[in-house]
């Protein structure tokens, strides 16, 4: 759950943040990269001992750890998202930070029992139902089929650095609302318009992808809007923004299930190491 592209923080201005929490009160500072990040921790951190701090940006949230831990200030710890790091092989500052489970917090929400949750309140069951046996795949293998493709291309513009927007490649454009069809034929041929790849390139690409197993290249905003799409018409009728989908998830996903993440697992670590307790639970 990154923060906007656009932001007005830099990494200086939110070392001073902390600091200045920390001259006014004992608080340790959680940063997080965006605000629905600082919404879900923010109900789940022991306050007042622990404020959370919206960097607004991955590289920003990295260079505020990088200063803490050249610093030696234990007083700040945090979570990130994965993305490709999994991928990569790459680990940042896990003195002070933990990383996601999946490539972001909305994946890692989606691949748990929370999903279900959501669909049990608020899709009609008689349409899961008629969706899941038509197509013969439950819905989050659905969403994860569709989710990898956008993800694949995701990948191939960080590794190449091609540049594509993927604002303009939103699901929204590609999955349609009235029956939850994907085009990625045009998915594909918009892609290599932006990023001036030929089409046997591409499929050169892609076919050197296909070792990656369920998930791993899955971006959780393109999961969102993808069930949002859904919910619209197939799995109910529900004019939901991805807001919402995104908060409904959080507020399903309770605190068995948090306990059960890696995550949970590298802020438990990071408590025994400061001597702070971070999570209410």
């Amino acid at each position: 759950m990154s923060g906007s592209l656009f932001t007005n923080k830099t990494p200086g201005v939110v070392v001073a943040e902390i600091e200045m929490l920390r001259a006014a009160r004992q608080t340790t500072g959680f940063i997080v990269e965006g605000h629905d990040d600082s919404r879900f921790w923010k109900a789940r951190t022991a306050d007042p001992q622990v404020t959370i701090v919206d960097c607004e940006g991955k590289q920003n949230l990295i260079d505020v750890a990088r200063h803490a831990s050249e610093s030696g200030k234990n007083y700040v710890v945090g979570v990130y998202d994965a993305d490709f790091d999994h991928l990569e092989g790459i680990h940042h500052y896990s003195d002070l930070l933990a990383i996601t489970d999946e490539n972001d917090l909305e994946t890692t929400l989606l691949r748990s029992p929370c999903l279900n949750k959501v669909l049990a309140h608020f899709a009609d069951p008689e349409k899961v139902a008629e969706f899941e046996n038509a197509n013969k795949t439950t819905v989050i293998d659905y969403i994860e089929k569709i989710a990898r493709k956008f993800g694949e291309l995701r990948f191939l513009n960080h590794q190449n650095s091609f540049g594509v927007n993927f604002d303009f490649l939103s699901p929204y454009r590609f999955v349609d609302a009235h029956d939850w069809q994907f085009n990625l034929a045009e998915l594909h041929h918009q892609f290599m318009q932006l990023s001036g790849i030929s089409r046997s390139d591409l499929e050169i690409h892609l076919a050197a992808l296909s070792k990656h197993g369920k998930w791993i290249l899955v971006q959780g905003h393109d999961c969102v809007r993808i069930l949002t799409q859904g919910m619209k018409n197939v799995l109910a009728k529900r004019q939901s923004t991805e807001a919402d989908v995104t908060r409904l998830l959080a507020l399903a996903f309770d605190d068995a299930q948090l306990a059960a993440t890696r995550m949970y697992a590298d802020l438990a670590r990071i408590e025994g190491r400061i001597g702070v307790k971070l999570l209410k639970m």
